[in-house]
């Protein structure tokens, strides 16, 4: 069900998806070879590394990475002594950070996403902070350090609900979420995921609610597995079915959606 589900969801989402990543790659090209070295040329860089990253050319999105964080250190800001742009750093450092997850490189991860997290502390971007931590549970949860990971989203929760941010309380959220579900404590994890979609919901996001239902069905595939009866286990398995097309129909609607104009 699982595969199913994923590859599914990626028939209707891929090709619209690639249509338009390859536009946006195309413009911020074209800027980023034009613009002046400026914060706004550091974010253009980023962001093309991102879209590089979205479409798994590792490559390039490094090398926009890297570029974005040198323009970065060199910048010279008003009132500032020193040279350098400190969240334009950290950001570079925190995508950096996730190329090298992707790739396999998960000491290397864990240092760009130390070092970003460092200097986020130090000018208190509590978006950014909350980033590192989601980002360094990831990388713990992969090396197994359950313990670790657990705590590291506890915090990127915390510092998300503080300023009141819902997407980064989201993924917080569905983080948790799936940490319980690894230790087979799925009462909980629905508990987690159940409000990743609450969020999802508030935000009308519809690929991150798609997301959610194929989360909270997976848990109640899991939950029938390990029923105690046969009523029990079709009662789980139901809602896992139920919630996996939900997951699907959006997934259609946001198919179709950008597959016009």
């Amino acid at each position: 069900m699982r595969n199913f589900i994923f590859f599914f969801f990626l028939f209707f989402l891929l090709p619209a998806i690639s249509i338009g990543q390859q536009t946006k790659i195309d413009s911020l090209l074209s800027f980023v070879k034009n613009a002046p070295d400026d914060t706004v040329k550091v974010n253009a860089s980023n962001a093309l590394s991102r879209e590089y990253r979205a479409v798994s050319n590792a490559g390039a999105a490094l090398h926009y990475a890297q570029l974005s964080k040198e323009l970065a250190e060199r910048i010279q800001l008003p009132d500032e002594k020193e040279r350098g742009w400190s969240k334009g750093i950290a950001n570079s450092l925190g995508n950096m950070g996730i190329i090298c997850f992707n790739q396999g490189n998960f000491k290397k991860a864990f240092e760009y996403h130390t070092q970003a997290l460092k200097i986020r502390e130090k000018i208190e971007d509590k978006i950014g902070i909350g980033n590192s931590y989601n980002n360094l549970g990831i990388n713990y949860s992969n090396l197994g350090n359950i313990e670790k990971a657990f705590e590291c989203h506890l915090k990127s929760l915390k510092m998300m609900e503080e300023i009141g941010f819902k997407s980064g309380m989201g993924n917080s959220y569905t983080n948790i979420g799936l940490l319980y579900s690894d230790q087979e404590n799925y009462d909980e994890a629905l508990k987690y995921l159940y409000k990743s979609l609450e969020i999802g919901e508030q935000l009308n996001d519809k690929l991150f609610i798609s997301i959610c239902y194929n989360n909270i069905g997976l848990q109640y595939e899991n939950q029938g597995k390990l029923a105690s009866s046969n009523t029990m286990a079709n009662d789980k398995y139901q809602k896992a079915l139920t919630s996996h097309l939900k997951s699907l129909k959006i997934g259609d609607e946001i198919g179709n959606k950008r597959g016009t104009g």
